[in-house]
């Protein structure tokens, strides 16, 4: 019935607006692997235009190097119906970006799956801590016991990781 479609449209419509402003990447892959929703945020991390990437093969887009290798967590997820992290490097357009996505199974109201619903993490402070990090351990090994990690080029609990180990050599 009609009044049932326009209910369901309305509540389909509420449901993009909260992923619209998440200021979490999040992408809507199909089960053919096209790219049925990508939301603001993706769209900025990714460098593309929402409306222009709907459709579109993810690969295409995306361009990770498991994508058609049997490692890409989207597909896992369409074939094993289970939610499937992991880590890999987005390239579009040259950006190499190293990311940390989580792919979980979308269904259709029948209970069909349809695709994956899939958050990206960026990752790119994460490698160079731990690149920082195995710098200074390299350092001390060496034993250069003056040496300290640059603190003050990271932010939030990177930083504090850094100085917590500056102050264990203290």
């Amino acid at each position: 019935d009609v009044s049932r479609l326009k209910m369901s449209l309305a509540a389909a419509e509420a449901k993009a607006a909260m992923l619209d402003i998440l200021p979490t990447p999040v992408i809507e892959i199909a089960r053919d692997y096209s790219i049925a929703y990508i939301n603001p945020a993706g769209a900025t991390m990714l460098g593309v235009n929402r409306q222009h990437v709907i459709g579109m093969n993810s690969h295409n887009i995306l361009r990770t190097s498991q994508c058609h290798a049997g490692r890409c967590v989207c597909q896992q997820t369409v074939l094993t119906n289970s939610v499937v992290t992991g880590e890999t490097v987005l390239d579009p357009g040259g950006l190499n970006l190293p990311v940390r996505y989580t792919a979980a199974p979308v269904e259709d109201s029948m209970g069909n799956q349809v695709g994956a619903l899939l958050s990206l993490t960026e990752l790119h402070q994460e490698q160079q801590l731990a690149e920082e990090i195995q710098t200074l351990m390299t350092a001390v090994a060496q034993g250069d016991l003056a040496a300290r990690g640059a603190s003050k080029k990271f932010t939030g609990h990177a930083e504090r990781i850094v100085q917590h180990v500056n102050d264990m050599l203290e």
